[in-house]
């Protein structure tokens, strides 16, 4: 993906947002279903002038941000994250809904930053489980389903990408996500599932998808305009 999304930033955009392409799909295993989901997006990002001397600071670009550990956070996606001694982050996702349970996805990612020769900074999903969080009144379906959820698991990995662009505002860079999510739920025997059970999933990771990295991409981008406007070195 990552020779074809570099081929979308040969022409950048000069607004400073575009809307998300989202896809979907839905696999059969012998012992469950993956719900794979990817989005696209890329917004404009500026190099702002610092207010006291109305010039951009040349030691604050937005390569230097997201290779450094300023940008940790937000490339995380969530504010409720730690490190962990191996030096991976466990980072406590935005609640989903599901069949009107409110599942937590907690993932422990890990922030690749290759060299600096390379445009692009990986961030992997290592492990993952999912926490309810509430929902419906448990009922045996419910209950049932909520045993499946707590047994579910992700994988996937969100590639950004940057290159230099122009815009409205003048010189800056274009800003590119590219996330990948599957869920994977096991599925016992003789547990009835919902009507609407593999299309209502895939929707949702379709859908979880092209709003993270939409709000993620406008996170970076407002998180990075702050942090350049700054005087001095990093």
């Amino acid at each position: 993906s990552s020779q074809m999304q570099r081929q979308r930033l040969q022409s950048p955009r000069s607004s400073s947002s575009s809307s998300a392409v989202a896809t979907s799909s839905t696999e059969l295993q012998a012992r469950g279903i993956n719900f794979a989901g990817d989005s696209t997006s890329t917004v404009f990002v500026p190099h702002p002038p610092v207010p006291s001397t109305g010039n951009p600071n040349p030691s604050r670009t937005l390569p230097a941000y997201l290779r450094s550990s300023q940008s940790d956070s937000l490339l995380l996606g969530t504010s409720n994250f730690e490190q962990r001694p191996d030096g991976l982050w466990e980072a406590f996702q935005p609640e989903i809904d599901w069949f009107g349970l409110q599942l937590v996805p907690v993932f422990v990612n890990k922030i690749d930053r290759p060299e600096e020769t390379e445009d692009v900074v990986y961030v992997d999903i290592m492990e993952a489980r999912t926490d309810i969080a509430g929902g419906r009144s448990p009922g045996n379906r419910a209950k049932a389903i909520a045993q499946i959820m707590e047994r579910s698991s992700f994988t996937g990995r969100y590639e950004i990408l940057f290159e230099n662009a122009s815009g409205r505002r003048g010189a800056g860079w274009s800003l590119s996500g590219d996330l990948t999510l599957v869920l994977s739920v096991p599925l016992p025997k003789l547990v009835p599932l919902p009507p609407g059970f593999n299309t209502v999933g895939s929707r949702i990771v379709r859908t979880t998808c092209r709003t993270r990295v939409e709000a993620q991409l406008q996170e970076l981008r407002e998180g990075y305009i702050e942090w350049a406007e700054q005087e001095g070195d990093p």
